[in-house]
């Protein structure tokens, strides 16, 4: 009887043990007051856009695109940048820390609006983020906005980067965060036709056309250490790499 219990209690203890070891293994929700905790040394930053969130992105900055970037157009009231609260979720394990972008709240009012900056208005800014704070599982993981440009002035690298205004500002709000704040930047430029295209995918951007307008979608994150915007080692949007143009 005695063994048979000694052997019952050593099961138990390799049961345990086991757990414990697949345990680890799996990604963690965080769901920490400040993102201090979070160990970003030796570990791989990646973000997964939902189909969702991406089409938010594409059809509010394609919506106020200016148009005197198209041919011979004049600008409308309310053109410009666009700007808004990106929110999912956050996994950790051993290895990464994946961003998962699940919807995407597109600012409707500024307090200034042009070709190459804007200003939310921090009032109507609030009234979202207190509203979502109450959805359980989500989190205000950051922002995106879109950098418009005339299709001559238009580079890869150059029109995806971030500015030190989009440093200062998401530094500036990042004590609001559970965890290093998202940048999304989405680049975009309008052809005078549509182009077929094959989507060039890169670690931390992807370069699509849909029909005349070629967009770079590039993510970053906050590294206050650094004092910068540091691209992340994975990006993956799948229905911006889905996007097939044709000729008509």
């Amino acid at each position: 009887m005695t063994n048979q219990r000694q052997a019952t209690d050593e099961l138990e203890e390799l049961y345990a043990e086991l757990k414990a070891f697949i345990d680890s293994k799996k990604p963690q929700i965080i769901a920490s007051p400040h993102f201090a905790h979070v160990n970003h040394e030796g570990k791989r930053i990646r973000v997964e856009v939902s189909d969702g969130a991406f089409l938010s992105i594409l059809t509010s900055s394609v919506e106020v695109y200016p148009s005197s970037y198209i041919g011979n157009g004049e600008d409308l009231p309310g053109e410009g940048e666009v700007w808004g609260r990106l929110f999912g979720f956050v996994t950790e394990d051993q290895e990464d820390i994946t961003y998962i972008v699940t919807g995407a709240s597109v600012m409707q009012n500024y307090e200034y609006r042009t070709h190459n900056s804007c200003c939310p208005s921090e009032g109507h800014d609030f009234k979202v983020t207190s509203i979502t704070n109450a959805i359980p599982g989500l989190i205000c993981l950051g922002s995106f906005h879109s950098h418009p440009y005339r299709y001559s002035d238009f580079t890869t690298d150059f029109c995806s980067h971030w500015s030190q205004t989009d440093y200062e500002s998401t530094l500036a709000t990042a004590e609001h965060y559970v965890v290093p704040p998202l940048e999304l930047i989405f680049a975009l430029s309008h052809l005078n036709s549509a182009k077929k295209y094959r989507p060039k995918t890169m670690p931390s951007y992807l370069v699509n056309y849909c029909r005349n307008f070629k967009f770079v979608l590039r993510a970053f994150v906050l590294n206050m250490l650094e004092e910068s915007l540091d691209d992340v080692d994975m990006l993956r949007c799948t229905l911006a790499g889905k996007i097939v143009n044709r000729s008509d």
